[in-house]
């Protein structure tokens, strides 16, 4: 909210058609050098963001608004003046005394044709609305209250200077306020602050006025902006320039600085009402456009998000309502959001007190500001959620693949605060798109513990109308790549991470997933390349070295599967499928002890995981414990009845401790409620050829083929098949499939 109007008023009187003025350094004229005048600039610049009174509420901005507009004064390619003809107040330099004592210097040394800047940006207040007390700019040193007892500077008087310098010593005189800030100030009860900006805006002679906001409004400052600026200040640098320049002719006038400042502070603080005033001769020229810089300028992607405002820019006092209930409730809902008690649960909730207190009519002022609140607030948690997420951050991906119950509340908070916001709103499109996204987000997750396909189809549905109201949204891009990915479409995730990777090239995570789709192609080299290009832009992000080892685990690459795998493990030791990868190739290479090791460590982590549970059974059949394994398969049945792996779990103990009638039995079982797993009649056909019913056995064994089973090495593994494969009926069968068993 502080203003950095002090510029246009400068460049107004640099540029004047009214006037003729030397050319000031760093500056290119508009007018011609035949009516240029030599005429001195000085400057007052005050910016007081930490008060000395603990009672009146700091600001946050005011001083580093004002430092740098007075940077901008010194600076060559701004104004270009005189260090010395530039007076800097900020913060407890800006005193009542030598804020005085600055005006009056200013009053006594300015001349006929010089050029006069004052810019204070600070807390303005009234004691009492009348006519013979305008009210107060607050210095630094500024009482709570009794603002006449010193520390302050009476509006009367400030005009009294300003018209005095202006008509004196004909000088011109540009004014730039920004004292219109709501507070726990002495006038706070009876709109102090819009009672002063209401005189500051008040026309006496032809100086010029600028205010960032109109005087029944309150202007705003926040993060959002510049990261840490006014919105007036941000936009007006900016389009002076040269985005104001709406006719192109390379001049932006008065007139065209205060369109655009209309035209973007004023959706920027919606539904807070915040519209700048321009006072002065609406066809003065202000600046010349460098073309070079306006380039720049718009091949910028303006990215101004949605953050909360400082409470104190809304901190009434009890008086100020119209009982002390009611003062309760408005102190209730600011605790309730800075404690971040906002939706859930609903129960004193910020968003159940805001209900209460949209009705109160003293607040109807700030409504728009603590609307916005309220809906920044119910969204920065779903942004910080996505901004970790594309960081690569190990603690939120383990969030997703753990399915925090956090993700649920993400698609309510934003629905409320698109809702709260309403569709005009500039964010209410990127508040949207981001509820579709976490709504598809949720609903795979949910797919993944059910193993639903209609839930993954509806998770695609909802990304794509996520992308309808952002189509740049990447994040959204990416889990539409791994939805397919999950759902064994890996040509479709390629095509959708491609896409991701031409937005943001730079994000390794869309690597890593990259070579994970190639490598589940066979595709090993990209898949290796991409993990590659992943750690070439992060060598500490462990999906990198987690991809890479399992392209090299694809290809039986087992000591360079073990590397990376271990190298993963040195930047994240939270993650279980780490500690399962490097388990299984341990079982690769023989080493079942150390399998053991790894595989435990996930199922310390989460003892009712199915598949570890699972790989821990299989485990302790490769170290011959057999009543370990079976803890582990009952254990998963207990805990997983209906998983398609714990049913499996139970059959692969039956047969592997050589219980074929038991095996045989849930087998049949099996393939009643599962008929297209040829794994299954696989195992049936052994089963067969050990029991010596050969034709069962051909005649399974043909099922298990004619479904996709093809793995040889298994088939002469098999000794309960060796003496039937070997047979002509078993050479006639592989031939049928097109397998050489020679």
């Amino acid at each position: 909210m502080k203003n950095f109007a002090a510029l246009l008023f400068l460049l107004a009187f640099l540029y004047t058609t009214t006037s003729s003025f030397g050319q000031i350094k760093g500056i290119k004229p508009v007018i011609s050098a035949e009516t240029q005048m030599v005429g001195n600039t000085r400057a007052l610049v005050v910016g007081i963001s930490d008060y000395q009174n603990e009672d009146i509420p700091d600001l946050r901005f005011a001083h580093k608004d004002a430092e740098l507009f007075a940077e901008y004064l010194k600076d060559g390619n701004g104004g270009g003046l005189d260090p010395e003809k530039i007076t800097i107040l900020l913060n407890e330099e800006a005193t009542a005394g030598k804020f005085i004592s600055a005006l009056y210097g200013l009053l006594e040394e300015s001349e006929e044709g010089d050029n006069v800047i004052i810019y204070f940006s600070g807390h303005g207040d009234v004691e009492s609305t009348t006519i013979s007390q305008p009210g107060f700019l607050l210095c630094w040193d500024s009482p709570k209250r009794i603002y006449m007892s010193g520390g302050t500077f009476g509006l009367a008087y400030f005009q009294e200077l300003i018209s005095s310098i202006s008509q004196k010593t004909k000088s011109k005189v540009i004014v730039i306020t920004d004292a219109c800030r709501a507070g726990k100030l002495a006038g706070s009860s009876i709109g102090g602050a819009q009672a002063t900006a209401s005189h500051l805006a008040k026309q006496y002679n032809d100086e010029i006025k600028i205010l960032s906001c109109q005087p029944n409004e309150y202007a705003l400052e926040s993060e959002s902006w510049g990261g840490g600026r006014g919105v007036f200040s941000y936009f007006f640098l900016r389009g002076i320039q040269g985005l104001a320049d709406n006719n192109d002719d390379g001049i932006i006038t008065l007139s065209e600085i205060s369109r655009y400042l209309e035209d973007n502070v004023t959706p920027s603080t919606a539904p807070h009402s915040q519209i700048p005033m321009v006072r002065g001769n609406r066809q003065t020229k202000i600046a010349y456009v460098n073309k070079d810089v306006l380039a720049k300028l718009k091949a910028e992607k303006s990215e101004v998000a949605l953050q909360s405002i400082s409470n104190k820019a809304v901190a009434l006092s009890p008086e100020y309502f119209l009982d002390t209930t009611r003062f309760a409730s408005y102190i209730s809902f600011n605790r309730a959001i800075e404690e971040g008690h906002l939706l859930f649960p609903y129960e004193g909730s910020a968003c159940e007190i805001f209900e209460e207190i949209e009705t109160y009519e003293e607040l109807s002022p700030h409504l728009g500001l603590m609307k916005r609140n309220l809906a920044a607030a119910l969204q920065d948690e779903t942004q910080q959620a996505i901004n970790r997420y594309i960081s690569g951050d190990a603690e939120e991906i383990k969030r997703r693949w753990d399915f925090d119950e956090e993700y649920w509340k993400y698609p309510l908070q934003l629905k409320k605060a698109y809702e709260l916001l309403g569709e005009s709103h500039f964010y209410y499109s990127a508040l949207k798109s981001r509820y579709y996204y976490f709504k598809g987000l949720v609903r795979r997750l949910e797919a993944e513990q059910l193993r639903s396909d209609s839930l993954y189809n509806l998770a695609l549905v909802l990304q794509d109308s996520c992308q309808l109201y952002q189509t740049d949204a990447v994040h959204s891009i990416n889990e539409k790549g791994y939805i397919y990915y999950l759902t064994n479409q890996y040509n479709e995730a390629i095509v959708e991470y491609q896409k991701a990777n031409a937005f943001i090239p730079s994000w390794p995570l869309v690597w890593t997933n990259l070579s994970s789709a190639n490598n589940s192609i066979d595709k090993f080299e990209i898949a290796i390349n991409s993990s590659k290009e992943a750690l070439k832009l992060d060598s500490t992000f462990y999906l990198g070295y987690y991809t890479l080892g399992a392209a090299y685990y694809s290809q039986d690459s087992l000591d360079q599967a073990l590397t990376y795998y271990l190298e993963a493990l040195k930047y994240s030791n939270q993650h279980p499928n780490i500690y399962t990868k490097l388990g299984l190739t341990y079982k690769k290479l023989g080493q079942h002890d150390l399998s053991f090791k790894y595989l435990k460590k996930v199922y310390n982590s989460d003892s009712t995981d199915l598949r570890s549970l699972i790989n821990l059974a299989h485990n302790s059949l490769d170290r011959e414990s057999n009543q370990e394994a079976k803890f582990y398969f009952d254990r998963a049945k207990a805990l997983h009845p209906d998983a398609q792996d714990s049913y499996q779990g139970l059959i692969e103990y039956h047969y592997y401790t050589e219980d074929y009638v038991n095996a045989h039995k849930e087998l049949l079982r099996y393939v009643n409620d599962y008929p297209d797993d040829e794994m299954a009649y696989y195992l049936i056909a052994s089963i067969n050829a050990g029991q010596n019913d050969r034709n069962k056995a051909l005649e399974n064994l043909d099922v298990a083929l004619s479904k996709g089973f093809k793995d040889l090495k298994t088939l002469n593994n098999d000794d309960n098949l060796k003496e039937l494969l070997e047979s002509e009926e078993g050479r006639i069968l592989l031939q049928k499939y097109s397998l050489d068993n020679k």
